[in-house]
């Protein structure tokens, strides 16, 4: 769409996962270990036609025991991805990057995002007395996914508007529908 002139980067924060897909003998990781070290969070799970979900899941030199499906974590600090082996499973396994103190690990993938961005100054009362000026910034989108509490990243270079560039975090958003009713864009308020 024309109006869309400016070019913005929608910030995606997914858990940092190195599996998850049905099991096997020896696991062929397919994410890549994070920058930090780190433990697994290791989950089992009954999919149709794979439901045996008591075996052991060896990462690196420490053994999971499960009896059922479940969520087991490791102990051992990694640097580097592990050899991943399993026994006696048939079913799904999802292994997630956890901290040292069991929190997640996310990674950050940027989405170039077309919008359109303006700014609207109103001025208010001062408690001191006087007036203050508060600007409040708005975005014309076509991504009908973006929510409140999204991030968004202006990159100065790219995007010719009064916004300062860096990250925001999406405040507000509200459709704009066409005439047949339809979503034909996202007003987001930052």
């Amino acid at each position: 769409m024309s109006r869309l002139k400016h070019l913005a980067k929608k910030i995606v924060k997914s858990q940092h996962l190195l599996y998850d897909a049905l099991s096997a003998a020896t696991l062929t990781l397919t994410g890549a270990a994070p920058s930090i070290p780190f433990r697994c969070a290791v989950e089992l799970s009954s999919v149709t036609g794979h439901t045996d979900c008591a075996g052991t899941v060896t990462v690196g030199s420490e053994s999971l025991v499960f009896v059922a499906a479940g969520r087991k974590m490791t102990t051992n600090i990694l640097s580097a991805l592990p050899v991943v082996t399993t026994s006696g499973l048939n079913c799904h396994i999802k292994i997630e990057c956890i901290n040292a103190s069991g929190q997640p690990i996310y990674q950050q993938t940027a989405v170039d995002l077309r919008c359109r961005i303006w700014q609207k100054t109103k001025r208010i009362p001062s408690a001191q007395g006087g007036w203050e000026s508060i600007q409040d910034t708005f975005m014309w989108v076509q991504d009908f996914t973006i929510k409140p509490g999204d991030t968004i990243k202006f990159d100065p270079a790219n995007c010719t508007n009064p916004v300062n560039g860096g990250e925001h975090t999406v405040q507000a958003v509200q459709p704009l529908q066409g005439l047949g009713g339809t979503e034909k864009l996202r007003v987001l308020q930052f």
